[in-house]
């Protein structure tokens, strides 16, 4: 696919401008009075998702708004790129890496990974999207899944065959009686990669193919992409796997197939929405960028970094004496928060939870909102969480955190807020996201001991 970026519009998350404000303001005008095809799909669609949406205002001038998502949308005479409020403007092409080094210790992607894409990024000559990134992070995962070998699954099959295999089925072995055939109609398993899970990644690793940009990353994704597509294709068929039923294995995992979530969910993200109708059959309505929400990359960032570097030693448990702490995300356990006179209940879990190890008693909660400044109603959910989670608490807990990001040229510091009657409190704590990655990357033996401080009350 040749790629036609001509000139970018740069947009942070949720900013909004016209284009009498923006260098390219005449262009979008005219061409927003004069869309072709393609342009009107690609606006309808990222107007429909809330990526992106242009109005015509009174005045004659368009307004570009941004929504809560990032991403580069590729119209034919000019680009507009969302970036995060955590990197400045214009962002440079070592920034666009680093972002999808975030994004991808957030999805838990491992270090080497991460530096082998980084090295990759920065010795192109343009700026990647992420729909390039993506294409090589699941390059890199399928190679790991090639060594480790694939999954193979019992498939059934129903055919005549020389010898007598499993189950005889006597309706169609009549057939071949009469028919003098000297064959045997079975019913019979077999192990063999040509499953559901393995047909998900035969797919995405065609998409793929098909919707890389003809620049240094493309060509670099296309060509691991060319060599993993002859070693599946005859080993799994080209069949098409639909969203609901790639929904179903992603919603079942047992031990035998569980090490292929994080490949399966690279490939969703580059299935969904990809805009190919018809992936086997040269098919396809158009090819769609993608886009992340900053806000869960942050929230998975932050739950990541605090589970693998916190140093898991606390002040003495008040309930046992010990020290030692497990860090807890998606995993902690959710409670219910709330009974309902009619049956059932709302259910509660902190983003984050500290509990000893010992006793399992709550010993810090942290809630973790990609926003400007703690509102009121964050203040009142985190302080519901102190008084009401944790079995065995009667009390519940004195502190509690808020972790938000530092957004590019800001000043604000660390605060607290302490309930009027109770006395309880909330602390406020601002996260670097960027410089800590890069502090993760180096391998910072500081890193351990600031986090420790950062949930200190």
């Amino acid at each position: 696919m040749t790629s036609k970026l001509m000139m970018n519009i740069e947009l942070h998350e949720n900013e909004k401008v016209t284009t009498d404000e923006i260098e390219h303001g005449t262009t979008v005008k005219e061409w927003f009075s004069a869309m072709n095809q393609g342009d009107t799909d690609l606006y309808n669609w990222l107007d429909g998702k809330g990526y992106l949406r242009i109005r015509k205002k009174s005045n004659g001038h368009c307004e570009l708004k941004a929504g809560r998502y990032v991403g580069t949308a590729p119209f034919s005479q000019f680009t507009v790129r969302i970036i995060p409020k955590i990197f400045k403007k214009p962002m440079s092409k070592q920034d666009a890496a680093m972002l999808t080094e975030i994004i991808d210790y957030a999805d838990s992607v491992r270090l080497k990974n991460i530096s082998e894409s980084h090295e990759i990024y920065t010795s192109a000559s343009t700026s990647i999207t992420l729909r390039e990134h993506y294409g090589l992070r699941l390059t890199q995962e399928v190679e790991e899944l090639l060594r480790r070998g694939l999954l193979k699954s019992y498939v059934t099959h129903e055919e005549d065959v020389k010898s007598l295999r499993g189950k005889l089925i006597m309706q169609n072995q009549m057939r071949n009686d009469s028919a003098q055939r000297m064959q045997f109609f079975c019913e019979f398993d077999e192990l063999e990669y040509d499953n559901v899970e393995n047909r998900i990644i035969l797919q995405a690793l065609m998409i793929c193919e098909r919707t890389m940009r003809d620049n240094q990353v493309g060509a670099e994704v296309r060509r691991r992409v060319f060599r993993l597509i002859q070693q599946f294709s005859g080993l799994v068929d080209t069949i098409q796997v639909t969203s609901e039923q790639r929904k179903r294995v992603m919603q079942s995992y047992t031990r035998q197939n569980e090490h292929y979530k994080g490949i399966h969910e690279t490939c969703s993200t580059i299935l969904d929405d990809s805009g190919v109708s018809d992936i086997y059959h040269g098919r396809q309505a158009r090819i769609n960028p993608i886009f992340v929400p900053m806000y869960k990359v942050f929230e998975d960032f932050v739950t990541r970094m605090m589970k693998e570097l916190h140093p898991k030693k606390m002040k003495e448990c008040d309930n046992c004496g010990k020290r030692k702490v497990k860090v807890l995300g998606n995993e902690g356990t959710t409670e219910q928060g709330w009974d309902i006179e009619d049956g059932g209940g709302k259910n509660m879990r902190p983003d984050i939870i500290m509990e000893c190890q010992t006793c399992h008693e709550t010993r810090k909660e942290i809630d973790v909102k990609y926003k400007p400044v703690t509102e009121v109603g964050d203040l009142y959910q985190v302080g519901f969480y102190m008084h009401e989670y944790g079995e065995g608490q009667e009390e519940g807990l004195d502190n509690a955190y808020v972790i938000l990001p530092k957004y590019y040229g800001e000043t604000v510091t660390d605060k607290t807020y302490t309930a009027q009657r109770s006395k309880k409190k909330v602390h406020e704590k601002r996260v670097d996201i960027k410089d800590y990655m890069r502090r993760i990357k180096e391998r910072d033996p500081e890193i351990r001991s600031d986090l420790d401080k950062l949930i200190e009350n």
